[in-house]
């Protein structure tokens, strides 16, 4: 992907890096649950718990939110484990959100638009058992910067925002790869030093030539500086 135009920095928006360090259901992750909520027609259901020996996930289909926790002080998950253990565990501190997930379906709402007068089809790709996020813009972290009176701006993500946007806003990425022929997965990029994660659409033959105006599929929020692992629940690059 090649770098082009920076956007214009937006104050407005949702800062969803709120949710990291904070135990399930604490009164940050409470809050900005219920503004998430206030778009919505009817109050979002109980998250699906998904949970493993070293990672617990809290996916909020209604939301299209995906949120992961970390296990510490000896607590080992089983696949058995449900939301009342989830939350006494948070409350124990034992369990503390490492990561999260928000899933793109622009492109599908587009075609379910443009194919109006037939019936619904079923959505493919990453979260595809997710609804759309209600509130754009996303504010990703803001880059570094080496000028202590400089304090740079986050990044305003919309469902439409383009692989070159971002690489102009963040630089080149610290990591990438997939996009390979034969996978469902499309190339992404990461910028570890800021915490950002972002899966584009875009893969197979000539993937990184055609990823620049692609737009995204997942982005993913961790903490700075930890590079994102395997997905235990699809084996992707995740966090």
């Amino acid at each position: 992907m090649s770098s082009t135009t920076e956007p214009s920095a937006l104050q407005q928006g949702t800062d969803l890096s709120a949710f990291l360090g904070q135990a399930p259901f604490s009164s940050t992750s409470s809050a900005l649950l219920a503004q998430l909520a206030t778009t919505l027609a009817q109050p979002p259901a109980d998250p699906i718990v998904k949970a493993y020996s070293d990672i617990v996930y809290l996916n909020y289909h209604s939301l299209g939110l995906s949120l992961s926790f970390e296990p510490s002080g000896g607590y080992k998950p089983e696949r058995g484990t449900d939301l009342d253990e989830v939350r006494n565990e948070g409350s124990n501190g034992r369990l503390t959100c490492s990561g999260l997930d928000v899933y793109n379906h622009e492109d599908e709402e587009e075609e379910e638009e443009i194919k109006k007068d037939g019936p619904p089809r079923k959505r493919k790709g990453p979260g595809a058992d997710y609804a759309p996020f209600p509130r754009y813009p996303i504010l990703l972290p803001a880059p570094g910067s080496p000028n202590p009176h400089s304090k740079p701006a986050p990044f305003p993500l919309e469902p439409s925002t383009i692989g070159k946007t971002l690489v102009s806003h963040y630089g080149e990425p610290s990591r990438k790869g997939g996009g390979e022929s034969g996978t469902s997965m499309g190339v992404w990029t990461e910028w570890t030093s800021v915490g950002i994660m972002v899966e584009w659409r875009s893969s197979g033959l000539g993937a990184w030539e055609k990823g620049g105006e692609a737009k995204w599929s997942v982005v993913s929020l961790f903490p700075r500086g930890k590079e994102a692992g395997i997905d235990p629940e699809d084996g992707k690059v995740g966090i």
